[in-house]
């Protein structure tokens, strides 16, 4: 029998042996000066002081792949609206949290490619005028 996957930052396993991240996929290399925002086939809520991220595609829920994230994941995911730089959102959870900046840095770019890898996040959409500042 085959270990389940590691818990990415910011996540827990809604129910043991259920997959939390999937892993490969097509991960794009991300900058501080990057925008991303939630991609809208994505819900999020809140149950029992806990948020959940849930894939709506076709009008149907894919529940097989529920995420729980944790505070500070709720925190990234409220934050990425597509306004602001992940180093801007990197700086805002460096604020609001007493964490290191080292293991801040490595944690969220962990964290936004797993959610990446499973299209809960796309590039934000290029404001009016075309170009990204």
């Amino acid at each position: 029998m085959q270990a389940p996957p590691p818990v990415p930052p910011g996540s827990s396993p809604t129910e043991p042996g259920r997959p939390e991240m999937p892993a490969g996929g097509d991960r794009t290399p991300m900058a501080w000066a990057d925008r991303l925002e939630r991609d809208p086939t994505f819900v999020s809520r809140q149950i029992a002081g806990e948020t959940i991220l849930v894939p709506i595609r076709q009008n149907m829920g894919d529940l097989e792949s529920v995420y729980s994230v944790n505070e500070v994941g709720t925190r990234v995911w409220e934050l990425l609206d597509g306004s602001r730089t992940l180093g801007d959102i990197r700086d805002r959870i460096a604020d609001e949290f007493e964490v290191g900046m080292e293991a801040l840095a490595r944690d969220l770019l962990e964290f936004l490619k797993q959610l990446q890898a499973i299209r809960a996040v796309r590039p934000a959409a290029l404001p009016a005028g075309g170009s990204q500042p």
